[in-house]
């Protein structure tokens, strides 16, 4: 690494040109910054200089200071370099940094790399990680950026981020864990932007409050690509890329409720979800205890390939809201245990279908084939109900229908029967036309209005059902 000293510095101190994204996702400009302390390596020895005075603070050959700290170990130079530093930067050069324990940055340091593909730190001993921990009144103002953190694929977590408060991983590569790559295990308002977390068993795994992942690719992980697990709430994915989890039967996102029984308000948002592994699908919306999971929101993504698009079960209120599913067999799958679903304005192909079996769904002026439930006869006399169906079928005479899941077009011709008498009623029974008709053509009907043929005898009328 290359530092430089200018009297045109912010302050007087070392800096360096650091990679940043301005052109590309991980990094083709440059921009000057300072640094409190740098650390660079020939290749034998690990330097950490005094970026105020250039002197060298701990490392290299004499072990600095007076023979303490093993200029031949990475963690032991960086991590005196952390615990010395009060507030401020710490960069660190090009080359391949191994650590064989343990490294803790408390408050207020910034830790920063030459470029994910210039400076990485890899782990040499399982069970090791990278902890941030709480300082004085929670983690405030770290700033973590611009190298690739490599598991070397040993077992244990690599980074783990604890009571976070405004801490920041930007322009990461997290990878090659047979555990997790990053674990956000406490606090609130971390954000992460265009982190590259991949070939770990669990990507990022996020039980805080309020973490913001932006413009990030998960991809290529085991069990999952990311896990929510609600102890916090308010997770917000913006503009992600969540694809290709490896294992069969995984889940590319998994949204789980946790112990707390409150709103857990996560928003998806412009992400794309693509190849879910056989057996298992995009999105996971359950729980793990005896809350349900609640206001769930995704909006405005692309859910692409195999698999089910998104799967919910115990949960509540969850809006699936202008989504574009393609290729999927199931586009949204909803379980009995699930209540107060609202899937709408989606734009769904050919392929792509919708299943309710949950309470209180609702399904409203979605764009393609989406029958609910996949049923044959949008007649179930039993229950009183008519849906949407791939199939024309005759309703039953003197029977009120009232439309469910989702709001209807509906034809009927007579077929020659007589007193056929099609009225319509709002929810609470009144009748709603002036007077009977005896066929429809594409009229619409609002879900929870009730059908009714009348006492037609002879031939019954042959209905159609669509979507809106």
């Amino acid at each position: 690494m290359t530092l430089h000293t200018s009297a045109d510095a912010p302050i007087t101190c070392a800096y360096w040109d650091e990679v940043v994204a301005e052109d590309g996702f991980l990094g083709l400009g440059r921009r000057r910054r300072c640094c409190t302390y740098a650390i660079y390596t020939d290749g034998t020895y690990y330097y950490s200089e005094n970026g105020t005075t250039g002197a060298l603070a701990y490392g290299g050959p004499n072990n600095l200071p007076a023979g303490t700290v093993d200029g031949t170990n990475f963690r032991d130079v960086f991590q005196a370099t952390i615990d010395a530093l009060d507030r401020g930067s710490i960069c660190i050069g090009e080359g391949v940094y191994e650590w064989d324990d343990d490294i803790t940055i408390d408050d207020r340091k910034n830790i920063i790399g030459a470029g994910v593909d210039s400076t990485t730190l890899r782990r040499t001993t399982a069970n090791k990680t990278i902890t941030i921990l709480p300082g004085v009144a929670w983690t405030e103002g770290i700033y973590l950026t611009q190298m690739t953190l490599d598991g070397n694929d040993l077992d244990g977590t690599i980074l783990d981020v604890q009571t976070g408060r405004r801490c920041s991983l930007q322009y990461l590569r997290v990878a090659n864990s047979n555990d997790t790559g990053i674990h956000l295990s406490d606090g609130w308002g971390i954000d992460m932007n265009r982190c590259y977390v991949d070939s770990n068993d669990i990507g990022v795994l996020s039980e805080v409050n309020g973490a913001v992942l932006t413009h990030c690719i998960l991809r290529f992980n085991d069990t999952t690509n990311m896990r929510i697990i609600s102890e916090g709430t308010g997770n917000v994915l913006i503009g992600c890329v969540i694809e290709k989890a490896n294992d069969a039967g995984a889940w590319n996102l998994e949204i789980q409720g946790g112990t707390k029984e409150e709103w857990a308000d996560h928003k998806l948002i412009g992400c794309s979800f693509e190849d879910a592994p056989a057996g298992g699908g995009n999105i996971k919306i359950f729980n793990r205890s005896a809350n349900d999971i609640t206001g769930v929101k995704i909006t405005n993504n692309y859910i692409s390939e195999d698999g089910t698009g998104i799967w919910i079960e115990e949960a509540t209120d969850t809006k699936i809201l202008a989504n574009h599913f393609r290729g999927v067999g199931t586009g949204v799958d909803i379980q009995a245990s699930a209540s107060d679903t609202v899937v709408a304005y989606n734009e769904l192909d050919s392929t792509t279908e919708f299943a309710d079996a949950g309470s209180g769904s609702m399904f409203r002026d979605n764009l393609g084939y989406n029958p609910v439930g996949n049923i044959a006869n949008p007649f179930d006399a039993g229950n009183g109900l008519i849906e949407v169906s791939g199939a024309a079928a005759t309703p039953a005479a003197n029977t009120d229908y009232t439309v469910s899941g989702m709001d209807i077009k509906i034809s009927s011709t007579d077929s020659g029967n007589t007193d056929c008498a099609i009225m319509l009623k709002d929810p609470g029974g009144n009748n709603v036309l002036q007077a009977a008709l005896s066929t429809i053509d594409h009229m619409y009907v609002p879900r929870g209005f009730q059908l009714n043929w009348g006492a037609f005898t002879g031939a019954a009328p042959t209905v159609t059902v669509s979507f809106v």
